[in-house]
């Protein structure tokens, strides 16, 4: 999705929620390795999460295209196609007015876009921002992902289930621009008087369509119980991707479900406009939190900015001078970026499908 029309999503955070965040994941584990396997651009990936543990991971398969199709023009941001808007049912946002569906550009310069529909009438889409479209692209729409998607809306990925926050897992993501905590609500109560469904504190309604954006992923904190797993089952995606990157922090994830280093993931690039900003301490530069066997890690790009370059620029860790440029980035994990730089699209190139 553009950068702009979505920044609405991704507002700075606070400093006191993001230490909130990581005081809760205090004794957090390393994202396990992912069971990876796709053939063409249909797929499927197991993602771990461990017991008493948190992780922090990013949902890269897609579902399968409602509609395929080419527009036939636009008038500002409402683009043409009858048979798409034919497609899609009346009702396009769930309970907290998040768009469900999305357009998946397929051709032009923006091939591989994708931009909420916000909503329909019989002849157009109207999305949230089609300043950098034609209106004469081919296109896919698609429903996002939702917490009942991955984790069922039974919850049959076995999550602890409480009649509190405080006594369950806790899925945290970022919605409209805020933190926000899922769980599954259970009371255990005989009978289940009250719905078991997934809730976000202070509220009763049911949450599972609660979208898990493709651009991010999300920070699962389990508390207790055994090791669990989730399968995800969908489209591997084929085209570029556009991530919007805002000042503040956010959960980026790697778009494709391949496994990558930091030095491959394509962030270090040294153009603060297209990448990360860099500099010669962590305080200087945008910073990657990562959980690394156990263990919160900082990340940065080190660059002293001296002429002749007598340091090397390379991916370092604080109190170390060692290049962790080959430090590994799972297939479905994300990672934490605490933006010190201007908002940029980081455009991400798709892995080649065998």
């Amino acid at each position: 999705m553009h950068a702009d029309s979505r920044r609405r999503k991704l507002k700075k955070m606070k400093k006191t929620n993001l230490l909130a965040i990581l005081t809760l994941a205090a004794t957090p584990a390393f994202l396990h390795a992912q069971t990876t396997n796709y053939s063409g651009v249909v797929g499927y990936m197991k993602i771990s999460i461990p017991a008493g543990k948190a992780t922090l991971v990013s949902f890269p398969l897609g579902s399968s295209p409602i509609f395929s199709g080419t527009f036939s023009g636009k008038s500002g941001n409402s683009l043409t196609n009858a048979a798409a808007a034919s497609s899609l049912p009346s009702i396009l946002v769930n309970g907290s007015n998040e768009p469900l569906y999305y357009v998946e550009f397929t051709s032009g310069s923006k091939s591989g876009q994708i931009l909420e529909i916000l909503s329909k009438n019989s002849t157009t889409l109207t999305l949230s921002d089609a300043s950098s479209v034609s209106g004469n692209e081919s296109f896919n729409i698609k429903k996002f992902t939702t917490i009942s998607d991955v984790f069922g809306a039974n919850n049959s990925a076995g999550l602890l289930g409480a009649d509190s926050v405080a006594g369950a897992d806790v899925i945290w993501v970022i919605t409209q621009g805020a933190w926000k905590q899922y769980f599954y609500y259970d009371d255990g109560a005989m009978g289940e008087i009250d719905p078991l469904q997934w809730q976000t504190v202070g509220s009763m309604v049911n949450k599972g369509d609660t979208i898990l954006d493709p651009d991010q992923g999300a920070l699962i904190i389990r508390k207790a119980g055994s090791d669990k797993s989730v399968t995800l089952i969908g489209e591997v995606k084929s085209t570029q991707s556009f991530v919007p990157f805002i000042n503040g922090a956010q959960i980026i994830t790697n778009p494709y479900p391949v496994d990558k280093t930091l030095d491959t993931i394509g962030l270090k690039n040294g153009d603060p406009t297209k990448g990360l900003v860099q500099g010669d301490s962590i305080s200087a530069s945008d910073v990657v939190w990562k959980l690394d066997n156990g263990v919160w890690k900082q990340y940065f790009v080190y660059d002293d900015g001296a002429s002749g370059e007598i340091d090397p620029i390379q991916w370092q860790t604080v109190g170390s001078m060692v290049n962790q440029g080959s430090v590994p980035v799972a297939a479905g994990e994300a990672l934490l970026v605490i933006r010190k730089g201007a908002t940029f699209e980081w455009n991400v190139a798709p892995p080649p499908v065998n």
